[in-house]
């Protein structure tokens, strides 16, 4: 939540600094115990933010959601 505030206030982003609050389950699924971190757990938090970041900051945001093909893509390639 701070980092939240900290951004938006001082960069005036409050468009963009809600993404902080995706660290949350990211660190979530890469400190749980056992193997790796799956790639297909993570890729719909980068996904959205990537969206995000691109709508936001260049305006494309009807290409911009291409992004989310990610998802299944990696999901294919990791079961592989």
């Amino acid at each position: 939540a701070a980092l939240f505030v900290l951004f938006g206030y001082l960069f005036n982003a409050w468009v963009v600094s809600w993404l902080f609050f995706l660290l949350l389950p990211i660190t979530s699924i890469v400190t749980r115990k056992g193997a790796h971190p799956p790639f297909t757990a993570l890729s719909p938090f980068f996904a959205l933010a990537v969206f995000m970041l691109i709508g936001h900051f260049t305006g494309y945001w009807h290409p911009g959601w291409l992004v989310f093909l990610t998802i299944p893509v990696i999901g294919i390639l990791e079961r592989s």
